[in-house]
């Protein structure tokens, strides 16, 4: 397992090239980092679009330690020429060729993650299938389905109002939509159906194991917008071996970011082999019962994985960590 902590970037470059060389069917050519430090002046525009989305009816009490978020990633959106309108069903966001919706204000820091970060920048040299595992509203699918070199992407999401959006981003952008697939299901280690809390307002925090009560977030999910939702779940195994046989000549790359659900995910994978079919994923790693970085890192790694990130890191409740693996071994 290796640790590529504070190692200065040109460095981190050169170690995905030696990762490449060992698995050239995929380049690794953008890397996570945190949140830009700079300071950046406040902006009064984004909450002006908050508080004016009438349907959210936002409390500052609820919102709380998402505003710093929000000053921090709005001028740096507005900087690569994201445009945001309103609608009275969600925000609106056009950049370059995407067009897109969301409903949740987490939103705002996903479009920052994939657009201004490009947290999933990635090259594929050849033919390549995606899989991702907690799409949200879409974004990440489309950038994906954007690469001439992806073939397909397979994407799950679970909750219904948020498949919505899903599908709505779909019907936005038909150059691409015949490249993406997409299930409203989560996946775990059985098919089944539970019963999960939802926030409307912070959609991309729902997962089956919501923020624990000591996270700065908890309190999002005991609040008067928070509700219940069934979801269906199909076996992890089962869907990773169905898509990836539908692609022999394929690179397969997984993206997993179900706020908790990775530990039951990656555990169902590594039971049944199907870890195998896999060349390369990133993982966001949170703060949930049951599990923890180093446990994943290493089960990860004892499958042929070399793991790039934080692997020592535990996840204090409301962050995360991300992880890439990339297969080294059969």
């Amino acid at each position: 397992m290796m640790d590529l902590r504070g190692l200065p970037r040109n460095t981190q470059q050169l170690l995905s090239l030696a990762i490449a060389l060992r698995n050239p069917r995929l380049v690794r050519t953008a890397w996570s980092h945190r949140l830009n430090p700079r300071s950046v002046a406040r902006d009064a525009s984004a909450r002006q679009l908050v508080h004016a989305q009438s349907r959210l009816a936002i409390h500052e009490d609820e919102v709380g330690s998402l505003w710093p978020i929000l000053d921090s990633v709005w001028p740096e959106l507005q900087q690569i020429g994201v445009q945001v309108s309103r609608s009275s069903r969600c925000f609106n966001m056009r950049y370059r060729d995407l067009s897109f919706e969301f409903e949740s204000l987490d939103g705002f820091y996903i479009a920052y993650e994939i657009l201004v970060r490009r947290t999933y920048g990635i090259r594929f040299p050849g033919p390549a299938v995606v899989l991702d595992i907690g799409a949200n509203f879409g974004l990440a699918s489309l950038s994906f389905a954007q690469l001439p070199e992806v073939e397909q992407v397979y994407a799950w999401e679970p909750i219904p109002e948020t498949y919505s959006h899903l599908r709505a981003n779909l019907t936005r952008n038909p150059e691409i939509a015949h490249k993406i697939t997409a299930f409203n299901l989560g996946l775990s280690s059985c098919a089944r159906t539970e019963e999960w809390r939802y926030n409307p307002r912070f959609a991309g925090m729902t997962g089956s194991q919501p923020p624990l009560q000591t996270s700065p977030v908890g309190g999002l999910w005991r609040s008067s917008s928070a509700m219940s939702v069934g979801v269906d779940l199909e076996r992890a195994t089962d869907a990773i071996v169905r898509c990836s046989a539908a692609h022999p000549d394929a690179a397969v790359f997984c993206k997993i970011d179900c706020e908790g659900g990775e530990f039951e995910i990656i555990a169902d994978l590594v039971d049944t082999g199907a870890l195998r079919h896999l060349d390369a994923c990133v993982v966001e790693v949170h703060a949930a019962r049951g599990g923890d970085t180093p446990s994943l890192a290493r089960s990860l790694s004892d499958a042929g994985f070399m793991i790039v990130g934080d692997t020592d890191t535990l996840v204090k409740p409301g962050h995360a960590v991300v992880l890439w693996a990339v297969r080294v071994a059969s």
